[in-house]
């Protein structure tokens, strides 16, 4: 049987890197028997068969997915790359600036990319150009969180003021996703934590029925030989006053993903699940649970939020009552920084390299896989699949490819 481009043995070298057709496609010879996933197509994801190390969970636009990766360590020799979604082809790779740190966060928003990076900059591109639109420098007194939240047609991210990790405050902006315009909505102090430093690193947006317009954010208070305490807080940006706040809620809050709001009712995630009103701050609910070294960005969907912790939890909310609707305390450990939520699965990858489905009504899980090529692995990258077609787009460190999920 002849040996496609994905099927060849994956050797570092400092030979010069054999040639290779810009594209060849599988013709399914696989290195690896795989009862659920088929190959549809796949490609090298580097001419020279280097290990890319995609950082952030893929986009997809009409025919492009999108991804940022790096040749060689996280963070090192980084290029958005762009590839055909009909045949893997590379349609363009965008070089990211030397100084930028780890790609951390890809968001669309109509025909814009947003990609943001660990406290080094934000970058907006054109999806039909490639041109950037604009980008937000770290400056030496400011930069920006990774984790980012789209409301409408701006970008809303906390910032850092002051040296890390000890700063002296924290802002909340929102930046115009087409201009980069920049508005400042609220400031937390050194003052306000009793001379804590404070850590804002993601906020989640919400209109009530009277219009104001209110930011839930969690605050870790961080101290020089001093316990970390986390607390979450509801700021009114129309009368620009707190709503109300809730101080020294849990330990541990995972305020990289920004709290889940559905109907009255405001989560957080920690050592504990913590469902508040949204009103008044008051709890409705709060479960025990063993998250306690963080969660997956928690994933609202049909009522329900779904979260994996980084040891072997995986559990299912209600999303109004906060009561534990199941969980699966043997559900693989260090996921990437998304779950995959579609139909009636549950997608994760991570640092076991391997990739988990499980039942979103039950938490059963329904089966593993790993890539079906050799020296491959699924890995923090993650996937994403198409509603249109079904079809499951994912990386595997050396290869690109599309899957039809058989189960």
């Amino acid at each position: 049987m002849m040996m496609t481009s994905c099927d060849k043995e994956i050797t570092m070298s400092n030979d010069p890197p054999e040639p290779i057709a810009p594209v060849q496609l599988c013709d399914l010879v696989k290195t690896m028997y795989n009862e659920n996933l088929e190959v549809n197509w796949c490609n090298l994801l580097h001419i020279d068969t280097s290990l890319v190390d995609m950082t952030t969970v893929p986009v997809l636009y009409e025919n492009q997915l999108v991804s940022i990766g790096s040749l060689g360590d996280p963070g090192e020799n980084q290029f958005i790359y762009f590839y055909d979604t009909e045949d893997g082809s590379m349609i363009t790779k965008i070089p990211i600036k030397p100084d930028r740190r780890t790609g951390y966060h890809l968001e669309r928003h109509e025909n814009y990319l947003i990609a943001s990076y660990f406290s080094s900059a934000i970058e907006v591109y054109d999806l039909n150009t490639h041109e950037l639109v604009w980008n937000y420098e770290r400056t030496g007194n400011e930069s920006n969180r990774p984790w980012i939240n789209i409301v409408g047609s701006e970008i809303f991210i906390p910032l850092f003021i002051g040296g890390l990790p000890y700063s002296e405050a924290s802002t909340i902006v929102a930046f115009d996703i087409a201009t980069g315009n920049r508005r400042d909505i609220v400031t937390v102090t050194k003052s306000e934590l009793d001379g804590g430093s404070p850590h804002l690193a993601s906020v989640q947006i919400d209109t009530l029925i009277d219009g104001d317009v209110i930011h839930y954010f969690t605050v870790s208070r961080l101290e020089v030989d001093a316990i970390e305490t986390h607390s979450l807080w509801a700021y009114n940006e129309t009368q620009q006053e707190y709503l109300w706040k809730r101080n020294e809620l849990d330990e541990i809050i995972v305020h990289n993903d920004p709290p889940v709001v559905f109907g009255d009712a405001v989560t957080v995630i920690g050592t504990n699940t913590h469902t508040l009103n949204k009103y008044t701050g008051e709890t409705i609910n709060s479960v025990d649970v063993a998250g306690d070294y963080g969660w997956s960005a928690p994933q609202l969907y049909e009522g329900r939020i779904y979260a994996k912790a980084a040891q072997d939890d995986l559990i299912c909310l209600d999303a109004a009552t906060g009561d534990l609707i199941w969980y699966n305390d043997d559900a693989g450990q260090f996921p990437q920084n998304e779950l995959t939520i579609y139909k009636d699965r549950i997608y994760y990858s991570g640092f076991q390299e391997t990739l988990f489905v499980f039942d979103i009504e039950t938490g059963e899980e329904l089966y593993t896989e790993a890539t079906p090529f050799r020296g491959g692995r699924f890995h923090i990258g993650g996937q994403v699949i198409d509603p249109e077609t079904d079809y499951m787009y994912a990386f595997d460190g050396f290869r690109v490819m599309r899957l039809e999920l058989l189960r």
